[in-house]
């Protein structure tokens, strides 16, 4: 969240979630109980996928899994609007949890869909700004959502999700709406997710799709270019290299709009 400490007369809400596979303490405040509990009620609906404890009404220690090591504790006032704060929440809960994760997991700038029922993931990988958002909503209504921003890859091939709130362009404001998984119609994976394919995806206009499988030293290239924290990874060619060869390779994948690589994710599924 942007530097705001919020009064200590506030009123103070609790809601604790779990994503990346890292546990994560929200502390809402805002001027009154009204607000507040609106606040709270807007992150809850935003991040329902993720939550693992009930609101309270004050704020307290929620429980959070021990297991997974320390929370990410975040402050949460309410900023100008709850929309506004929805906004800055999502940027700050990712970084957060990412950072959390750093070294462990090999995290990429990337949408990623499952099969409901198998598990089987493709991750869609390109820039931030340029599609993955469009691409999770249009086609997780079909597969399972499993994140539009930072796909988390285990060196066995797990994904782990991060069923984060859609974050949608909206005209005349640079405040992106929060829509949650559910509220977009999106489908939820029964399945745990596993690596299945990547692809790198470019909107230039391409129709019908254009496919071209990427050799490894380029896509380590590529990819690098959009994995975080790569620093912290130990040895981590040898790393995104074992998981590319998992996958069965990299595909480059040039479209014009996002329902065009339905073909393409299922393909890629299926060969899994």
């Amino acid at each position: 969240m942007p530097p705001s400490a919020s009064p200590t007369d506030w009123v103070r809400r609790a809601v604790v979630l779990t994503t990346l596979g890292v546990p994560v303490q929200l502390r809402l405040s805002a001027p009154t109980a009204a607000q507040a509990d609106e606040l709270a009620q807007a992150v809850r609906r935003a991040w329902a996928w993720t939550l693992i404890d009930a609101l309270t009404d004050a704020l307290t220690e929620p429980p959070v899994d021990a297991s997974a090591g320390d929370p990410v504790d975040l402050d949460v006032p309410l900023l100008d609007d709850v929309e506004t704060t929805l906004h800055h929440l999502s940027s700050a809960l990712t970084l957060g949890v990412i950072e959390r994760q750093a070294g462990r997991l090999w995290m990429l700038h990337a949408a990623a869909l499952a099969d409901p029922a198998s598990g089987a993931t493709v991750v869609l990988v390109a820039p931030s700004g340029t599609g993955k958002s469009t691409a999770a909503r249009t086609l997780a209504r079909r597969w399972g959502y499993v994140t539009d921003e930072t796909a988390g890859i285990a060196a066995d091939g797990r994904v782990v999700p991060h069923p984060k709130p859609l974050s949608i362009v909206r005209p005349t404001t640079t405040v992106k709406a929060q829509v949650s998984p559910a509220d977009a119609g999106l489908v939820r994976p029964e399945a745990a997710p596993w690596l299945a394919g990547i692809a790198i995806i470019e909107r230039d206009g391409a129709s019908p799709v254009a496919t071209t499988p990427v050799r490894t030293a380029v896509a380590l290239a590529r990819l690098g270019e959009q994995t975080s924290y790569v620093a912290r990874m130990e040895r981590p060619l040898s790393f995104m290299a074992s998981l590319i060869e998992r996958a069965g390779g990299v595909r480059l994948a040039r479209y014009r709009e996002a329902a065009e690589l339905e073909p393409l994710v299922a393909e890629l599924m299926e060969r899994a």
